[in-house]
């Protein structure tokens, strides 16, 4: 078996090759591939993919993110591991572990794990050389609705009839509605206390306000890095799978994917807040906010109300604050507690400082891109 490294700079020529697009395995998309590329905080000799070849054939590949963590106001280049595959007939070989090693090796063993199975979160713990910085509870919000997301755990769920289910459901969701158009109606009035503006990038002003708001957070984003993501999206917005998909094992496509930016100002044109909304077919996520701390009761509400009327169906977050606020609203959605927690790992090179006490966005590590 061999095992292939490839940097930044590196994988500006493998788009022209046909060495991974030809591969019934493929370590990574073209669209991907140029996210990396043009990652901002990545140099070009940062290791982004590494790849196993029983053959000349793709049996493994691991990729890596180059990002910036702060402590202590003191930067620390790290290596956020965004995908880990073996193809399954291989798994007796030990391919997967002597990937993971390479990548540990690469970036002198400074790696973050974002969310992960429950399977590579055993083989992150054997290892030894991952810490838990925090166990983030999130929630789901439902906006309609849903009898056994709400029963999930009762016998209710196993013992009512399908069709009585149903009725309730119609029941429930009829008279749901109503409630929600008469809050949005008793709420519109916010939008006479703001002024919101949805824009396709962030630019100095908006930066200034960033830098302002993310002095505790772990990855501290700049408006660069928020630009890059919304530029180079690891999954397109697709009417149907294309040819790739089934080559590769991760997130690609979706049949809806955009993300939507909000800058929220005060009636006298003073900035107060910044939404990155990420809508993923009918789910929607928040993976980054920043505020001013008089205005988040205000920003919630924008937020129920882009809710209402989005086409969507479930809300994640797994921001404290967001959720007391959410919670405290008692706007007319069904709120339950998320059934995976977000458990991020990063190298035992950082168990010296306290990780608890820094902020994580929802969008921090990768998970904004998918």
């Amino acid at each position: 078996m061999d095992i292939k490294h490839y940097k930044k700079a590196d994988l500006k020529n493998e788009l022209d090759s046909n060495l991974f697009w030809e591969s019934d395995n493929m370590p990574i998309t073209k669209h991907r591939a140029l996210s990396f590329i043009n990652n901002p905080r990545a140099d070009n000799n940062d290791i982004v993919l590494i790849v196993a070849f029983e053959l000349n054939i793709i049996v493994g590949y691991i990729g890596i993110v180059p990002d910036i963590i702060y402590l202590n106001d003191n930067e620390y280049k790290i290596g956020v591991l965004s995908t880990w595959w073996v193809n399954p007939t291989c798994l007796k070989l030990g391919i997967g572990k002597k990937l993971l090693f390479y990548a540990l090796s690469c970036y002198d063993e400074k790696l973050y794990l974002s969310r992960h199975t429950k399977v590579a979160h055993s083989i992150y713990e054997k290892t030894n050389l991952f810490h838990l910085i925090k166990n983030y509870s999130g929630i789901i919000i439902n906006k309609r609705f849903c009898f056994n997301d709400y029963y999930s755990r009762s016998i209710l769920k196993k013992i009512t009839p399908t069709r009585l289910k149903k009725n309730i459901t119609n029941i429930i969701n009829k008279n749901l509605i109503k409630k929600q158009k008469h809050w949005i109606y008793k709420n519109k009035n916010i939008i006479n206390n703001i002024r919101f503006e949805y824009v396709d990038k962030f630019d100095l002003h908006a930066e200034e306000f960033i830098q302002q708001h993310n002095k505790n957070e772990l990855f501290r984003r700049n408006f660069q890095v928020l630009n890059w993501i919304i530029d180079y999206p690891w999954v397109l917005e697709t009417p149907l799978n294309d040819g790739f998909y089934d080559r590769y094992y991760f997130s690609s496509v979706a049949r809806n994917f955009n993300f939507i930016n909000i800058l929220i100002y005060d009636l006298n044109n003073k900035l107060v807040g910044i939404l990155l909304l990420k809508q993923r077919d009918s789910h929607l996520t928040i993976p980054y906010i920043y505020y001013e701390d008089d205005y988040i009761i205000t920003i919630t509400k924008l937020l129920v109300l882009h809710i209402f009327q989005l086409d969507i169906m479930t809300i994640g977050t797994f921001n404290d604050e967001l959720i007391n606020q959410l919670k405290s609203l008692k706007a007319p959605l069904f709120i339950i507690k998320s059934k995976n927690n977000n458990k991020p790992l990063i190298s035992n090179q950082f168990k010296s400082f306290d990780l608890s006490n820094y902020t994580l966005q929802d969008g921090d590590g990768d998970l904004v891109f998918t």
